[in-house]
């Protein structure tokens, strides 16, 4: 049987939440337990951060084993002894150690570089590959281009020797010689 220290409960309704009987009620700022709701599970015990919630029992224990041998104890009564159970060690998170630093950073590391930094990279390479095919036949044309236009320009500049240049050309037009 469990029972409330009212003079460490603060009223903070953690072992409300925490009882899966709902056992556990809030009155006058203090925490009550209902006996009939409860199945001494021991959880409001655990989560209690004041340790207000405790473990009773009775110290009959001696009486049944008198009752058995069939004796009976002189003037004795019930007597009901308070025992404070405390609550069990609760585990600190244990900091990990630097190689488990270590791995967790590489390991978001490598989770964003999978979800946003490779398909990027997978994108420019395929473009980078499709440039690298269209460029042979992009520079053909440009040579031919090339090509073409030095052949314009010494066409023109074998016509300006024949007829003189281009002052001797200029002042034929006008009727000068």
């Amino acid at each position: 049987m469990f029972q409330i220290d009212r003079d460490r409960c603060t009223g903070c309704g953690i072992c409300v939440e925490a009882c899966p009987n709902e056992a556990i009620k809030i009155q006058d700022g203090f925490a009550h337990i209902l006996t009939e709701h409860c199945a001494e599970c021991g959880t409001c015990a655990e989560v209690c951060p004041q340790g207000a919630v405790l473990l009773m029992e009775e110290a009959n224990s001696q009486e049944q084993s008198m009752a058995k041998a069939d004796r009976q104890p002189a003037n004795r009564s019930k007597e009901v002894i308070k025992v404070r159970v405390p609550p069990p060690p609760t585990l600190a998170p244990e900091r990990p150690s630097p190689a488990q630093q270590l791995g967790l950073a590489l390991g978001g590391a490598l989770t964003f570089l999978g979800r946003e930094v490779a398909p990027r990279l997978l994108r420019l390479a395929v473009d980078w590959v499709e440039d690298q095919i269209r460029a042979p036949q992009e520079t053909a044309s440009r040579s031919i281009q090339r090509q073409r236009a030095q052949d314009d320009k010494a066409r023109r500049q074998s016509a300006r020797r024949e007829n003189g240049g281009g002052r001797r050309r200029r002042r034929q037009r006008r009727g000068r010689r």
